[in-house]
């Protein structure tokens, strides 16, 4: 029989198999994150005809490594981290802290206990009973968990990537709907140019929209010839 208890003690297995996909996904989100953003960065100057960026490669991932740990910081202390909140009245997006444990424990444990008092009003059976705890559980394993990682681990991506491309002299970005079905905020803010330190960061659910260099009169070339392979 599920019991309340058995409840809360699923939650928690629920909540350290949460944790540990974060912390997988944050292990990630080191030099290599840089490293791509820099030679994305590079290959769209080239086709722009300008010279690589000029870049201090090790300074950069070193900075850019403080961005990582204080998100390792946020998980490990406070359970949570920075996502996108819109703002539709104003039609803006902003970063805002997010309890990603507490909400999941919080609406899951109500969601399974609206189970049991359904369970009890239509009287099911202890099979049956088992078989929707079961089916609860396992989709919040492999569906909510990962979608809540994905949008914290996006949202710091976005911030290694705007940091080492601003790093490499570019100041305006371009805002690119991606995927088969682009999301109605991407779709909104499709084509659209930013300045790059204002930017509404990516971290949608299934979210596959991008942000692209763009060089404009605002655009400052600070480059000089380097080759970022020998630099990684």
């Amino acid at each position: 029989m599920v019991t309340e208890k058995k409840i809360d003690d699923e939650l928690n297995k629920l909540m350290l198999a949460y944790v540990a996909y974060l912390g997988r996904a944050a292990y990630e989100l080191d030099l290599s994150e840089t490293y791509y953003a820099l030679k994305e960065l590079n290959e769209a100057r080239a086709k722009a005809g300008l010279r690589p960026a000029k870049v201090d490669f090790k300074t950069l991932t070193t900075e850019n490594q403080k961005i990582v740990d204080e998100y390792k910081k946020l998980l490990k202390e406070k359970h949570g981290s920075y996502v996108v909140v819109r703002d539709e009245s104003a039609v803006t997006e902003k970063l805002e802290f997010k309890s990603w444990v507490d909400d999941l424990k919080t609406s899951e444990k109500i969601k399974l206990l609206d189970m049991l008092n359904q369970a009890e009003t239509d009287d099911w059976s202890d099979e049956e009973l088992q078989s929707g705890y079961d089916d609860l559980l396992e989709y919040d394993t492999d569906v909510r968990v990962p979608a809540a990682a994905f949008v914290e681990t996006r949202t710091v991506q976005h911030q290694i990537k705007m940091s080492t491309w601003k790093a490499g002299g570019l100041l305006t970005v371009q805002r690119i709907a991606a995927g088969a079905n682009p999301c109605k905020v991407c779709q909104d803010l499709d084509q659209q140019i930013f300045e790059i330190d204002e930017c509404p960061p990516l971290s949608h659910i299934r979210c596959q929209c991008i942000y692209v260099p763009y060089f404009g009169n605002s655009f400052e070339d600070i480059s000089e010839e380097i080759d970022i392979e020998e630099v990684a």
